[in-house]
């Protein structure tokens, strides 16, 4: 079986343009994304999909300096450019990423990719009623599958990709990982979609004493309500 990591992300985004190589001490946003996708356990081929379109090439021209995997492919059909990456990968199952989770936890997602590697569920995610944080969302997909179904999709759904199978998939072939260490944790947003975003993540960053790679989402969050509550 094999399985890889597609981090879904483009240069131009709408509400933070550049997002993904905005630099925190020095290093871009993609660089903190890869560095905790290489602590998940075992050896997975990580990619980046981004569009065709020009406005995406000082993405394109980073990951070439930086010998980075990237896939160019439709700007507005995100789920064929996922689909598209996934079979050029030949990988069975894709593990979705988005650019903004700039804190994805690896530790999560060793323990879902263990439970896909049983073979018995089409689609793997925790997001479905949510219990972790925004910018901590994983959803596994079976590559086949996808391409089986995409012809379907409509056009949110083609935009946002997995939505389908939240509607259409039987609840037997999906694992639901749950979070059941802290159920207030779901009201907490560590994605990076505006500014502020940006903002506050810089200064978790900036409030480590160690490399930010190797803080749980746990650690994170206790960082991030310390500096709220010193900002009160």
């Amino acid at each position: 079986m094999k399985i890889g990591f597609i981090i879904l992300c483009r240069y131009d985004s709408n509400r933070l343009p550049g997002k993904i190589l905005k630099k925190i001490n020095g290093k871009p946003v993609l660089d903190y994304i890869i560095e905790r996708l290489k602590l998940v356990d075992g050896n997975y081929q990580i990619c980046i999909a981004t569009s065709k379109y020009q406005s995406d090439g000082p993405l394109v021209n980073y990951c070439k300096k930086k010998g980075i995997n990237f896939f160019r492919g439709s700007k507005n059909n995100v789920a064929k450019r996922f689909l598209d990456c996934s079979l050029k990968m030949n990988i069975d199952y894709a593990v979705r990423i988005n650019g903004d989770n700039l804190f994805t936890d690896p530790s999560i997602i060793t323990k879902m990719l263990n439970i896909t590697k049983l073979n018995k569920w089409i689609f793997i995610t925790n997001v479905l009623k949510r219990t972790f944080p925004e910018g901590i969302s994983v959803e596994i997909i079976k590559v086949s599958h996808l391409k089986e179904k995409i012809a379907f999709f409509d056009k949110y759904e083609q935009e946002h990709v997995m939505p389908y199978f939240y509607k259409n998939l039987n609840e037997k072939k999906i694992f639901k990982l749950y979070n059941k260490s802290n159920l207030k944790e779901p009201r907490v947003n560590l994605a990076i979609d505006t500014p502020e975003d940006f903002k506050l993540a810089s200064e978790i960053i900036n409030s480590m004493i160690s490399p930010s790679h190797t803080y749980t989402t746990e650690e994170i969050i206790n960082l991030k309500n310390k500096l709220e509550y010193k900002n009160e």
